[in-house]
C-alpha cells in the first residue's frame, strides 16, 4: 500500500478492502488510486458522515462534463466493492451501487488479422530503417512485434522483459507479476528463439548489461506511445484501415489474433477443446475461463464454417459477445 494517509471516516474500511484484494492476488493499484480520491472526496464533502449512504455514493458517481463513460464506470466500481466489503465484513449499513445501472459503454470488437494482413504487416515492420539517434531500433522492432504476436503476450509483458527473463538456450520466456499478479513460463518456437539469439548478439544485450531485453535509447523500456505510433504507421503503409482512437486495430489485437488462430487450428485438427482450453488459459495468463472462452465466440463468428464443430465440442461455455474482455 502507498504512503497516502486516509483521512475520511471510511479510512479503516478502505484500507481493509485494499488489503483483502491484495491478499487474494490482485495488484489493485489503479483502484487504490481511485479510493484515495474517494477518501478525499468524503473528507471534503461529507466530513461527518459515517455511513456509506445512497446520496454520497450517487454524488461520487455523477458523471462530469469531461468524463467518458468508461472512466465513470472505472471510478464507480471500487466504491461498489467498498459497499460490499462494509456490508459483508463490517456488518454495517452501506449503499451498494447496483450492477444493473452501472454506466455501460459500447464494447470494442477485436480486429482479427487475416493471414495476408499479418504477412504484409511483418514485411513492413522488417523494413524499418537504421536511425542514428536510435541505433538498435531497426534490430528491436521486428523481434518485438514477433514476440508479441507469436507468443500472444500483452504489450506490458514484452515492455518489461529483462535479459534474465529470456532463456535463449531453452527458448523460454518468464513472465513475472503480470496482470492479476500472475507469473508464467512461455515456450517459444525454435525459429523465434533463434531470431532472439541473433538479435541479442547484434544488439549486445547481454554484453552491455541492459536492464531490459528491448531497451529504448536511454536504456529504459519502450513507451506504449512510441510503439503505437510505429504500429499506426505500418497499418497505413499496409493499407489496413484504422477507425481512429478507441476503434482499432490495436497492438493488443495481435494477442486476440494469436488466440483465435490457435483455436481455429485445434478445431480443424479435431482436438478436444474442453481438454485444450486449460492450456490456452494458462498460456495467456487468464484468471477466469470466461476470458478464454470468449475466444471461442470470436472464432465461431470469424470462421462460421467451424461453428458446428465448436458447438458440438463445448457449446455450453461459449459466451455472448459483449462487455469488456479482461484479457
Amino acid at each position: 500500500m502507498s504512503n497516502y494517509e486516509f483521512k475520511s471516516n471510511f479510512s479503516e474500511h478502505i484500507c481493509g478492502l485494499i488489503k483483502q484484494k491484495r491478499a487474494i492476488g490482485y495488484k489493485y493499484e489503479p483502484q487504490e488510486a481511485i479510493l484515495r480520491r474517494f477518501d478525499m472526496f468524503c473528507y471534503t464533502y461529507y466530513p461527518n458522515e459515517h455511513t456509506l449512504t445512497k446520496e454520497l455514493v450517487l454524488h461520487w458517481g455523477t458523471r462530469t462534463c469531461t468524463e467518458s463513460i468508461r472512466t465513470q464506470r472505472r471510478r464507480i466500481t471500487p466504491i461498489r466493492s467498498l459497499g460490499e466489503y462494509i456490508s459483508c465484513f463490517a456488518e454495517e449499513e452501506a449503499y451498494i451501487y447496483p450492477m444493473r445501472v452501472l454506466p455501460r459503454h459500447s464494447s470494442y470488437t477485436p480486429h482479427i488479422f487475416s493471414d495476408e494482413e499479418i504477412k504484409n504487416l511483418f514485411e513492413a515492420i522488417d523494413n524499418v530503417k537504421y536511425c542514428a539517434n536510435a541505433p538498435i531500433r531497426h534490430l528491436i522492432l521486428p523481434i518485438y512485434f514477433r514476440v508479441l504476436y507469436c507468443c500472444g503476450l500483452r504489450l506490458s509483458e514484452v515492455q518489461k522483459l529483462t535479459p534474465e527473463q529470456v532463456d535463449l538456450e531453452n527458448g523460454i520466456l518468464t513472465i513475472l507479476d503480470s496482470k492479476n499478479g500472475k507469473d508464467r513460463l512461455i515456450p517459444m518456437h525454435e525459429s523465434l528463439t533463434e531470431m532472439c539469439r541473433i538479435y541479442a548478439k547484434k544488439a549486445r544485450i547481454y554484453e552491455t548489461n541492459q536492464a531490459y531485453f528491448f531497451p529504448n535509447t536511454c536504456g529504459g523500456e519502450y513507451s506504449s506511445s512510441s510503439l503505437y505510433k510505429f504500429f499506426r504507421a505500418k497499418l497505413w503503409e499496409c493499407r489496413i484501415s484504422h477507425g481512429g482512437r478507441g476503434s482499432g486495430p490495436r497492438i493488443h489485437d495481435f494477442r486476440h489474433t494469436f488466440a483465435v488462430k490457435c483455436l481455429k487450428s485445434w478445431v480443424i485438427s479435431k482436438k478436444d477443446l474442453n481438454a485444450c482450453l486449460p492450456y490456452l488459459k494458462t498460456y495467456l495468463g487468464h484468471c477466469s475461463f470466461n476470458d478464454t472462452a470468449y475466444y471461442l465466440r470470436l472464432t465461431a463468428d470469424i470462421y462460421p464454417e467451424l461453428l458446428k464443430q465448436i458447438e458440438e465440442s463445448c457449446g455450453g461455455i461459449i459466451p455472448v459477445i459483449g462487455g469488456e474482455l479482461n484479457a
